[in-house]
């Protein structure tokens, strides 16, 4: 869970004088978060209840599934 952005070109860019429209979007889409705590709260949350999915039980009842087929 979290805010979405179109993926970075490709090739990868790492020259700092250069800055790319989709490093732009993922910028503005970074400081919008910062700059709104509720929001920033709403989506750690989110973010929390999700990766409980992957936890070690998750996984582990995971691959029991496919190895007892």
């Amino acid at each position: 869970y979290g805010v979405l952005v179109p993926p970075l070109e490709d090739p990868e860019n790492w020259d700092g004088a250069v800055i790319t429209e989709g490093e732009k979007i993922l910028f503005a889409a970074m400081a919008q978060m910062a700059s709104d705590p509720e929001r920033c709260q709403k989506w750690a949350e989110k973010a929390t209840v999700r990766s409980w999915c992957f936890d070690f039980e998750a996984a582990y009842q995971g691959f029991s599934a496919v190895i007892d087929q």
